[in-house]
Parts: structure tokens; sequence; C-alpha cells
């Protein structure tokens, strides 16, 4: 008995049965729902419009009601957006140079305590070095001396 499931148990078929039926319930079933209101709504303007029939004015009107209200209220909601940031952006404007003041002295704290880590790091290996250079020195005087 193998631990691991399988990654893909669905046949291609019931996958692609799957997505027939999500794109009718996505797609097509509201699709077809707004064009049976759209309908029902052209219906009843012409049975109510009365005995001078249907006027163009009238749907013209209704048309431009239907495209304008949601553009305001789209509006609207960008309107909102912009003053909060713009109330946001000004509170803040305030509190910048104090805020910015207290960033540069904490990282200058934080490169302070950088450079004193990295030097005590460093020291044990400029230690070294000097020390092989003073011993290479002291062989290049004997060989001078002696030669």
């Amino acid at each position: 008995m193998d631990p691991t499931p399988a990654i893909n148990t669905l046949s291609q078929k019931q996958v692609n049965m799957r997505h027939s039926r999500e794109r009718f319930w996505q797609i097509v079933f509201p699709m077809a729902i707004v064009l049976l209101l759209a309908i029902a709504l052209a219906v009843c303007l012409i049975a109510f419009a009365g005995a001078e029939g249907v006027r163009l004015g009238q749907f013209s009107a209704i048309a431009a009601i239907v495209i304008i209200i949601p553009a305001l209220a789209g509006f609207l909601i960008f309107l909102a957006l912009s003053v909060g940031m713009i109330y946001l952006l000004a509170r803040l404007d305030g509190k910048v140079p104090e805020l910015a003041g207290q960033l540069l002295t904490w990282l200058s704290i934080g490169k302070n305590k950088v450079d004193k880590i990295s030097d005590n790091m460093a020291e044990p290996l400029l230690l070294f070095k000097q020390f092989g250079a003073q011993t290479i020195q002291i062989f290049n005087s004997f060989k001078k001396r002696f030669n």
C-alpha cells in the first residue's frame, strides 16, 4: 500500500464534465437571467406605454440612468479613497521629520554596532598576518646580515 496519495485521480472525461458544469453555472446561467430580465423590462415598458405608444425619449432616459448610476457609484468610491489618502498623507506630513530623525538615530546606532563587531571579528586575522609579516621580516634581516 502506497502511503502517498495519487496526485490526479480524475480522468480527462471527468475534468471536462466538471468544467462544463462550472461554465454553465458561472457564465451561461447568469447571462441568461440578465437577458430574461432585459426582455421582461422591454415587454413591461411596451405594455405600460399607453395609447401614445413607446417614445424614444423614455428609452434614452432609462439607458442614461442605467449607465450613469454605476459610473457615479464607482466615482464616489474612488473619491472616498482619494480623500482618505489625502487626509492620511496630511497627518503623516507633520510626523515625517520626527520619525525620520528617529530612524536615522537607530540606523546610526546599528552601523556603529556592526562596525565594532566586524572590527572584533577581523582583529585575530590581522594579528595573525602581522605576526607572519614580522616573522618574515626577521628571517629576511638575518639573511641580509649573514649573506
